[in-house]
């Protein structure tokens, strides 16, 4: 299955466990914009922060949130790519 998302819905996608299972999908083709890929970490750090200054979670959880989030994002079993076989 191929796709192409922008970073914003690449960076909601993957603060959410079922987000993060479906990336992790192997028949899953992913296409995200060169640009896109250099804003993900960012803002994926800005949200997790807006999480918890709007009292949505706790800062333990929400390092914890980030932390699978950038494990999904650098996909270090797949050699910098997400799992699921993600192109840039």
């Amino acid at each position: 299955m191929q796709r192409v998302v922008d970073a914003s819905t690449f960076v909601a996608e993957i603060l959410r466990a079922r987000g993060r299972k479906l990336l992790a999908r192997p028949d899953l083709d992913l296409a995200v914009a060169a640009e896109a890929m250099s804003e993900t970490e960012h803002e994926l750090r800005k949200r997790v922060a807006l999480l918890v200054e709007r009292g949505h979670l706790e800062a333990a959880s929400a390092a914890q949130l980030l932390e699978e989030a950038l494990a999904t994002y650098d996909g270090s079993e797949n050699h910098g790519r997400p799992a699921g076989g993600l192109r840039g």
